[in-house]
């Protein structure tokens, strides 16, 4: 449940930040695909306050890896969703400007945790 926390608390933070001439921008993740991880982390913390079978567990880790993959691949390349076409910026001349920002690294380690969480509780757990 916390790492669905932090995942949805990283929508909201800064994903990306960009200096262009001395002048820096930043673009939140709920202004991109942080609607996406926010989603999913709702939805993983919906199913550990609903039920938390075994099924459960599954469903929960594999939105956890969703979620971590989507951050370490924005982390990794951050033009990944950038449209090309309304900038005048390549795209390699976006990876030198473009800078991952705060809330990609805790989308990031918020999805860890969603996943490791219910592996934990499945190798601990009075069920295990």
């Amino acid at each position: 449940m916390l790492g669905s926390a932090l995942a949805a608390l990283g929508a909201f933070l800064p994903w990306f930040s960009a200096e262009v001439f001395a002048t820096t921008a930043t673009k939140r993740g709920i202004e991109a695909d942080g609607k996406i991880t926010l989603a999913l982390a709702i939805a993983a913390c919906a199913i550990v306050v609903w039920r938390w079978g075994r099924r459960q567990r599954v469903v929960a880790f594999l939105l956890g890896l969703i979620v971590l993959g989507l951050g370490v691949l924005y982390i990794s390349d951050p033009t990944i969703g950038a449209d090309l076409t309304e900038t005048q910026y390549s795209r390699e001349e976006l990876r030198r400007i473009l800078s991952p920002g705060s809330g990609l690294y805790l989308t990031a380690i918020g999805g860890l945790a969603m996943a490791l969480g219910p592996v934990y509780h499945t190798l601990t757990g009075p069920n295990s």
